[in-house]
């Protein structure tokens, strides 16, 4: 109990950087799922992931294949893009993907840039 007394009680200058570094990581996903047209993405309140409804796109195609349902994007996101999300179904919402941004910053634009392009390329 002494550490966690001592983790609550000193200094908070570590949790308050992680709090901004995440709120930004944050707002910069928010910005770039608003972009994509189609895409509903509510605002995550405390989590450091985005749960966008990306469901506009089922029965579209990418690269001649067409897409049905949340798994198949995810799998043809990462083949065509090398971009991993988690397919909304094993959360229980089969119209929506899951985008994590705990991942390094340097790595978060160009895995944005990508899933962008993925989206802009379907038919």
């Amino acid at each position: 109990t002494a550490a966690a007394v001592a983790a609550l009680s000193g200094p908070q200058d570590v949790p308050d950087e992680k709090v901004r570094e995440f709120a930004a990581k944050r707002d910069e996903v928010m910005a770039v799922m608003q972009s994509i047209p189609g895409v509903d993405c509510p605002k995550p309140q405390g989590a450091f992931y985005v749960f966008p409804d990306v469901s506009a796109y089922f029965g579209k195609s990418h690269g001649g294949k067409v897409i049905a349902n949340d798994v198949e994007l995810c799998n043809a996101l990462l083949d065509a893009k090398g971009v991993a999300v988690v397919p909304g179904s094993a959360f229980g919402e089969p119209r929506a993907i899951r985008i994590s941004y705990t991942c390094p910053t340097p790595q978060l634009a160009p895995g944005l840039e990508r899933i962008r392009e993925f989206f802009s390329e379907m038919q």
